[in-house]
């Protein structure tokens, strides 16, 4: 099997399916004796949702315990599963809640915590990021993303699920110069490091329309994709669920960067074809509509609340969205003015209507030239508390406010970032 080669298999029943793709890669060789890390997809787990809508936003944990169980067999010296949080979050809870250590039920392996392990500074473009030593220092890394949408690149699969080995603050960076060129320029890092060993993307069940998070809806695919360069994995993982390399640019760049072949007609495909496996999936909305689109899901009015988003990191988005969402429930949908809220690197436009609000740090320039006009919400990226007195003091009367509030303290100031999902049929 060449490094740009893919393998496709299609099915339902995952242990059958490892048997199937590797077949075809000298598994053994890769693996006995060597320490053996595994990345998959599992930092958008919330503990405060349901299990089975948990499992339509990351690496299904059963998945991950049925490839151990399969690894095992060719004897490595050690397995690790590897993963990191979101910014403000903590992943050790998120494994705990997710039961991972007993889904895998092998007390041989390894859950680690990257957010706990030093990172090393690498070149990246004109500056310097933090990569996980760890994930560096391993004989073998396999990344094990799944089949989801994502509103700044489209598609999240393998090429972004690695931005899961950054320290927090190099993943605020990643947003800064875009992700679809940073995506691409970790790939080539990497590949210069001999990384990842494998990319095995779970594609059992995917996540399509207003993902990476459960705002999105499952979609049933019944596909693994296996093979030894990510954006050549990549390639066929956009091209199974509907996409377009214009539409999924890291892919491009990720050529142009010299990380793989982007290019899907020349890369050697084994086992089922594309067109076997192919199910279009429902397109994300883009970073100028998202923030409508997540309006009409919290089902307020659109002008009442407006804005502008510009490489915005997930967490942010969320600290505001989960705020905004908690309050309709507790002080209702009729607010006493309307907001035009500026976050990540968006600029300030020429003219816009309502009380200005300025979200995040990055939004600090804007501040400065607007100090009288604009409220500033400190941060990076604001706590969902800060969040919820801003916002709440912004949209409501004083009294409206105060009763949704203390309706809150009695749901659990915690909840307030729960995102509403799609009841699973």
């Amino acid at each position: 099997m060449n490094s740009d080669d893919v393998i496709l298999i299609k099915g339902n029943n995952a242990s059958e399916m490892f048997k199937q793709a590797f077949n075809h890669i000298d598994i053994k060789s890769l693996v006995e004796g060597k320490q053996v890390v595994l990345k998959p997809n599992l930092a958008c787990w919330d503990p405060r949702l349901p299990k089975k809508v948990n499992e339509w936003v990351v690496t299904k944990p059963a998945f991950i315990a049925d490839f151990i169980r399969f690894l095992k067999t060719f004897k490595p010296k050690s397995i690790s599963v590897a993963e990191s949080s979101f910014i403000g979050e903590n992943m050790d809870k998120k494994y705990k809640n997710m039961k991972l250590k007993e889904i895998i039920n092998d007390p041989d392996i390894q859950i680690i915590n990257l957010d706990k392990l030093p990172h090393k500074k690498m070149a990246f473009f004109d500056r310097k990021i933090e990569i996980s030593e760890y994930i560096l220092d391993a004989e073998v890394l396999i990344n094990m993303p799944m089949l989801k949408t994502h509103p700044e690149t489209a598609v999240s699969i393998g090429m972004k699920n690695l931005k899961g080995i950054l320290s927090g603050d190099s993943k605020k960076i990643f947003h800064r110069y875009g992700l679809f060129k940073s995506i691409a320029q970790l790939s080539k890092i990497l590949l210069d490091q001999g990384k990842p060993t494998l990319t095995l993307v779970e594609g059992l069940l995917g996540l399509e329309g207003m993902g990476p998070l459960p705002t999105g809806k499952p979609k049933e695919v019944g596909c693994i994709i296996l093979g030894k360069n990510t954006v050549s994995v990549e390639a066929v993982a956009i091209a199974i669920m509907g996409f377009t390399p214009e539409e999924a640019q890291h892919v491009k760049y990720g050529e142009e960067y010299g990380a793989g072949i982007g290019d899907l007609s020349k890369i050697n495909i084994i086992g089922n074809k594309i067109e076997e496996v192919k199910v279009d999936f429902e397109k994300p909305p883009n970073e100028e509509t998202l923030f409508l689109e997540a309006l009409k899901l919290l089902e307020l009015p659109e002008d009442l609340i407006d804005g502008k988003h510009g490489y915005l990191c997930s967490t942010c988005l969320l600290n505001y969205l989960g705020p905004i969402w908690a309050l309709r429930d507790d002080a209702g949908k009729e607010f006493k003015q309307k907001i035009y809220l500026l976050s990540g690197q968006a600029g300030l436009p020429e003219s816009y209507e309502g009380q200005l609000i300025l979200w995040g740090n990055c939004q600090r320039k804007n501040y400065n030239r607007n100090e009288d006009n604009a409220i500033f919400v400190k941060g990076c990226p604001p706590s969902l508390m800060t969040g919820y007195m801003t916002l709440g003091k912004t949209l409501y009367t004083r009294k409206k406010f105060l009763i949704g509030l203390i309706k809150r303290i009695f749901k659990g100031m915690s909840k307030i970032g729960r995102l509403e999902h799609w009841p699973q049929d």
